[in-house]
């Protein structure tokens, strides 16, 4: 079962210091990736671990239930996750990510500490096994994020 860490193990500070005059500048790598409604977790291409990792929604919106309405990357506030979510306890159809066995709430924007190691998935914070209700057939929409490697 995947650990989950508090968001706050997911904070800090995401400004890079190139050091003194005449350093050579660092260069940051940026993917964009499409999380779709309708799938379990999604592979984005990103290893994590060695550099701070940056996840941050450009545009999009979805939903985990159309009769409830279309949502942002924060989910609806209105229902939580239960047991058997992505992230039980985070908002219904909120950004969610895992690095291996770490599972973290994105939402609007999150960070990844250098440290967690693993390939970088994103998933919307839904039903997994249909345990309440008919899981991700219903589902709706697409998210649109960068992620950004701090080098």
């Amino acid at each position: 079962m995947p650990r989950s860490l508090s968001l706050a193990a997911f904070v800090f500070a995401a400004a890079v210091s190139i050091g003194p005059a005449g350093a050579q500048s660092l260069q940051n790598a940026e993917r964009t990736f499409v999380v779709q409604a309708l799938a379990q977790w999604q592979d984005t291409g990103v290893v994590v671990g060695r550099h701070p990792v940056m996840i941050r929604v450009a545009d999009g919106r979805w939903t985990t239930d159309p009769a409830a309405g279309m949502f942002g990357p924060g989910g609806n506030p209105e229902k939580s996750g239960k047991p058997g979510y992505a992230l039980a306890g985070s908002a219904e159809g909120m950004l969610i990510g895992r690095v291996g066995p770490y599972v973290f709430p994105v939402g609007e924007a999150s960070s990844i500490p250098p440290g967690i190691k693993g390939r970088l998935e994103l998933i919307i914070n839904d039903d997994l096994q249909t345990k309440h209700g008919v899981g991700f057939t219903d589902n709706k929409g697409t998210l649109t994020v960068v992620i950004t490697t701090f080098k």
